[in-house]
């Protein structure tokens, strides 16, 4: 299980490299992923936002997000992706997606779900929805906080609920990578027909570092 995790993970970083090269004919990012936010509503045991909050990282203004949209465009990127954070946390987040939108961009969010209500107006507008959750809940309210579970996944049906196009994302750690947790998801997941992806596996509870590369 761990060596397929591992072996579609190095092939979709592959493919992506690959599309730079052979469609472009330039090193242009095929994907950016922008952050948007560095606060959250949740103190998730691997994340990487309060290093962020330590080196005192600005939060990007408006403005400062529309500039780095154009820059990125006239780089010949038209594939962008929003996290955090919790993205969701912003009131301007529908002026970035407008914003996003204006320039006819591939829009991607991922999300912990909380707020998918509450925004989801905003969200009818991105083109791909990606939504945390770390397994059944047990494992995943260990890594996410009490009470998690329920909201996350009230999260994804709503969202589904809404014609939004889904994928759930779970991070593995030895917290939450059990054969018990590993069904659900998978189970879950067949339910709703919805995808099942995963980060690099963390075989340790360490906070995982920011990755800001573009891809």
């Amino acid at each position: 299980m761990i060596s397929a995790i591992k072996s579609i993970y190095k092939g979709r970083r592959a493919i992506q490299k690959l599309v730079k090269v052979k469609f472009t004919g330039k090193r242009i990012p095929v994907r950016v992923s922008l952050l948007v936010t560095k606060y959250c509503n949740l103190s998730c045991s691997f994340c990487y936002v309060e290093e962020l909050n330590s080196k005192k990282v600005a939060e990007p203004s408006l403005e400062s997000i529309k500039n780095i949209l154009d820059q990125i465009y006239d780089a010949g990127c038209r594939w962008v992706s929003f996290i955090g954070g919790e993205p969701l946390i912003r009131n301007d987040i529908e002026d970035i997606i407008d914003y996003a939108c204006s320039k006819s961009m591939f829009i991607e969010m991922t999300t912990n779900g909380f707020y998918v209500k509450k925004r989801i107006e905003a969200l009818k507008k991105v083109d791909f929805l990606t939504i945390s959750l770390d397994g059944d809940e047990e494992s995943n309210n260990k890594s996410r906080g009490d009470g998690s579970f329920e909201k996350i996944v009230e999260g994804i049906e709503y969202a589904l609920k809404n014609d939004i196009k889904v994928r759930v994302h779970a991070v593995l750690s030895k917290r939450t990578m059990s054969k018990k947790s590993l069904e659900f998801l998978s189970d879950f997941c067949n339910r709703l027909k919805v995808k099942l992806n995963f980060s690099e596996i963390s075989l340790d509870d360490d906070k995982r570092e920011p990755d800001f590369d573009l891809s």
